[in-house]
């Protein structure tokens, strides 16, 4: 028996009895309706709109309503910074002057991270570095030879 209910678990080669039904329901509950009897793992769904391409089917406009008003609110959004932006702030002369007076040597942007990897995964770490910085990376390593205590775990690693 399963958690679910009272339904013994369906096997992967599907050698129970089956029985193929029609469900007619309401378009208002459909997406719950659905939703529950696949969490249920005792249904199997065909799609009877197969031959139809994704912009024919009903979900198409809803999905598209969706996105573009996702994407109003967002222009929305980029707007109302732009005048929090184009306002201006009491410290932005400031800044702009010491941006002008600032030499172009010293406005490389330097950033630095330090941490433990795993031994057996520095290779894969060093790797991952160069490839999300396009190379643009220096990468020095160190081995910590005393043990150190993982705060989360409490284990001590070497």
């Amino acid at each position: 028996m399963t958690a679910a209910g009272c339904w013994p678990a369906m096997d992967m080669l599907r050698s129970e009895p089956m029985q193929l039904v029609q469900l007619i329901i309401p378009i208002e509950s459909a997406h719950r309706a659905i939703s529950y009897l696949g969490d249920l793992g005792l249904f199997q769904f065909k799609d009877l709109n197969a031959e139809k391409s994704p912009f024919q089917r009903t979900y198409a406009t809803q999905a598209s309503q969706v996105f573009y008003s996702a994407e109003h609110n967002a222009i929305a959004q980029h707007r109302e910074v732009e005048q929090a932006l184009g306002e201006g702030s009491i410290d932005s002369p400031l800044l702009l002057e010491q941006e002008m007076s600032t030499e172009p040597s010293k406005q490389v942007k330097l950033g630095f991270v330090s941490g433990l990897v795993a031994r057996e995964k520095s290779l894969a770490f060093e790797r991952i570095l160069f490839r999300s910085t396009r190379g643009n990376v220096y990468h020095k390593q160190v081995v910590v030879e005393e043990p150190v205590t993982d705060p989360v775990s409490g284990d001590k690693a070497i």
